[in-house]
């Protein structure tokens, strides 16, 4: 009993720094739980931008279509850049992409690019464009990477996520 007379403050200040020490490992689980919900938060607006992007992206290749098969060359050649911007755009927002799709990706972004330079010569030629079936099969086929990929990641026609 004497010890605890003697060393009385002692051992109050040990209980305090048992419980100041025990509030700061609360705090840490508090804050770890906070970054990862805002980590959490982040990925889900990074997922629903990307969902987005390739929704537009797959319109803007349906409008492209139907310019193409109107000769409405001058009103096509103003999309090429959007589209290409947008494939680059859902390439950067998805790190977690295999090599395949990122080149697949890649790809279409330069198919659309010889498609704004066809079509761009011809215009600028006053050239009749052969081969419009041609051009249709290139935009079908980034269409159906962008639809496999939306389906890969799990995201519906209509910009929502199904996670």
């Amino acid at each position: 009993m004497e010890f605890f007379k003697e060393h009385y403050l002692d051992l109050l200040g040990i209980m305090l720094s048992g419980g100041g020490l025990g509030v700061a490992l609360w705090a840490a689980l508090g804050a770890q739980s906070a970054k990862s919900a805002a980590i959490d938060a982040r990925d889900r607006v990074v997922g629903r931008l990307t969902s987005v992007d390739i929704q537009r992206a797959i319109d803007l290749i349906e409008r492209l279509k139907d310019r193409h098969n109107a000769s409405r060359w001058e009103a096509a050649l103003e999309r090429y850049p959007e589209l290409r911007a947008l494939l680059f755009d859902i390439e950067a927002r998805l790190p977690e992409l295999d090599s395949q799709k990122r080149n697949e990706l890649t790809n279409a972004a330069t198919q659309v690019r010889e498609l704004e330079d066809l079509v761009n010569e011809s215009v600028s030629a006053s050239s009749d464009i052969d081969g419009v079936a041609e051009l249709t099969s290139m935009l079908n086929r980034i269409q159906s990477i962008l639809q496999e990929l939306a389906s890969e990641l799990k995201w519906d026609s209509g910009g929502g996520s199904n996670q």
